[in-house]
């Protein structure tokens, strides 16, 4: 990985973002990898001495990074603060670090991961979040521990005091309560993703399976209705011209076009200078 500086970030700062300790105690698969897009896995290994990365592009996940380190703070005796566990499926290895995991009552274990994230993003958990927490449910409980609840907990790097005191019910941290898929229904999923994940790693960049929508985090193409073209804010968005447009005349407004987008791929994709789908997505705007 190289790194550019074109904010002229303190070097401290720039050597933090850069820093990473993060290991998989040597197994071949982490719980977040195994997730993950399979083509994302694959272009990291294979350019991971191309990959570019500004030091500004890493500040969100130095955040992450510092409020998990203050996790271990907790003195809860009662409680695991990560801890990594690891089980052989079909050969391969999968392992997971639960950011906490403890006892709320007699012979009852919570495990709670904590994510630090937008307000936007925490409405409702996400697909990738319920499979984390199941598959950290199935590594405990291959390792001896049979857990009863999964959490997230969302603290909110976009809150705001002056929203709440203007009566919003809009809170500094959200726990969201993810929902037990049985260990029988994990391991499948566990066995498909590793197939998935093996077959990529035959295949060579331009043939590797494409991102779907959901993992490219797209965003569709919507007609916005304006109550006029100074206007910032839709009034209503529509996934059709044709009703965009009805209700538009019914107002005396306008109809906006707004292209969807990829968001990950323009913003948060690491490898997208080395991906086919990409380069195609770009060549069809």
């Amino acid at each position: 990985m190289h790194y550019t500086n074109k904010y002229n970030l303190p070097p401290e700062l720039c050597e933090s973002v850069a820093y990473n300790d993060y290991t998989k105690g040597g197994a071949d698969y982490s719980a977040t990898e195994l997730i993950g897009p399979p083509q994302i896995r694959q272009l990291k290994l294979r350019h991971a001495d191309e990959m570019v990365e500004d030091y500004s592009d890493g500040i969100f996940r130095l955040f992450g990074q510092l409020g998990h380190k203050l996790l271990e703070r907790s003195s809860d005796y009662e409680a695991f603060h990560e801890e990594r566990l690891s089980v052989e499926i079909n050969g391969c290895t999968i392992s997971g670090s639960v950011d906490a995991c403890r006892r709320y009552s007699d012979n009852k274990m919570l495990i709670s991961d904590y994510k630090f994230t937008s307000k936007y993003a925490s409405q409702d958990a996400k697909s990738d979040w319920i499979a984390q927490l199941n598959i950290y449910d199935y590594l405990w409980h291959e390792n001896g521990f049979d857990i009863d609840k999964l959490q997230i907990v969302a603290i909110h790097r976009d809150w705001s005091a002056r929203e709440h005191l203007r009566g919003s019910d809009y809170q500094p941290v959200k726990i969201l309560s993810i929902p037990k898929w049985g260990h029988e229904k994990t391991l499948k999923y566990i066995e498909e993703r590793l197939l998935i994940h093996e077959l990529a790693g035959n295949m060579p960049d331009e043939e590797l399976p494409p991102c779907s929508p959901d993992e490219r985090w797209a965003k569709p193409d919507v007609w916005a209705v304006m109550k006029s073209e100074k206007h910032k804010r839709a009034t209503k968005l529509y996934d059709n011209e044709e009703e965009a447009q009805e209700h538009a005349d019914k107002i005396g407004g306008v109809v906006v076009f707004r292209k969807g987008e990829s968001v990950r791929c323009e913003d948060y994709c690491p490898v997208k200078q080395f991906c086919h789908q990409y380069k195609a997505m770009q060549n069809e705007t």
